[in-house]
């Protein structure tokens, strides 16, 4: 009876070894093949995973060259004086080309004060729109050949506009000179003020924080001052020709 009890364990043991040796073995296999990397996926393999990867490739390099195609384009109209080039190259955020395509705008206008006046009209009556150092420089010759109310109007708003403080800068030296020549008598030095003072506001914040913007306050300061005590004389000088 014992010899019996003795070989029935024995025999389980047996079978119960070789159940776990299969499942080990089982196991081990089943790890190699969750270890095994995957081949490689891309985000359009869904839609082409017909074509072979080289020719993706091929047909991203192509887009890239119809973008850069794209941008001779406006650059070209540009150069013929088409104004909507500068919506097209603002909607593309590339501000380098938005620069570019200004410059040879102002380029092409050549000494056409009509037509600089149109471009500066388009772009303060856009939405979004921005002007340039170039634009802002060829304002400031152009009013210095008529300089009055409306034209020093414009002229110091279109500096604004470039977010440059040191146009800016230059656009406000120059109208205060022109004022003290007695070029501009019709504009007193409140409304001078007041108009350069409205436009500082325009300049973006980050031409505002910066170095020149710094220099630029303080010029500010100092013509508010002086213009402060221009008005004051004139004021006295009325009320003692009244009194006379």
């Amino acid at each position: 009876m014992s010899a019996v009890l003795i070989t029935s364990i024995f025999l389980l043991a047996a079978i119960s070894f070789v159940i776990f040796r299969s499942k080990r073995a089982v196991s081990r296999k089943k790890a190699e093949n969750d270890l095994t990397p995957m081949p490689a996926r891309y985000l359009f393999d869904e839609f082409d995973s017909a074509v072979p990867r080289e020719t993706f490739s091929i047909a991203t390099t192509h887009a890239k060259a119809l973008s850069s195609e794209h941008k001779d384009a406006l650059r070209t109209r540009a150069a013929q004086g088409d104004r909507d080039v500068l919506r097209e190259a603002h909607q593309s955020s590339d501000g380098e080309l938005y620069n570019e395509v200004l410059t040879t705008l102002v380029e092409s206008l050549g000494d056409s004060t009509e037509n600089l006046r149109a471009l500066m009209s388009y772009i303060a009556e856009s939405d979004g729109l921005r002007a340039n150092t170039a634009l802002a420089e060829a304002a400031r010759r152009s009013w210095e050949i008529s300089p009055n109310s409306g034209s020093t109007a414009e002229m110091l708003h279109c500096a604004a506009l470039s977010d440059d403080a040191e146009t800016y800068r230059r656009a406000v030296e120059a109208a205060v000179q022109y004022w003290r020549e007695g070029k501009m008598p019709r504009m007193s030095a409140t409304e001078l003020w007041a108009l350069m003072d409205s436009e500082y506001w325009v300049l973006a914040s980050g031409a505002v924080a910066s170095g020149e913007g710094f220099v630029l306050k303080r010029k500010l300061v100092e013509v508010r001052r002086q213009l402060a005590t221009a008005s004051r004389r004139a004021s006295s000088s009325v009320k003692q020709d009244f009194q006379q």
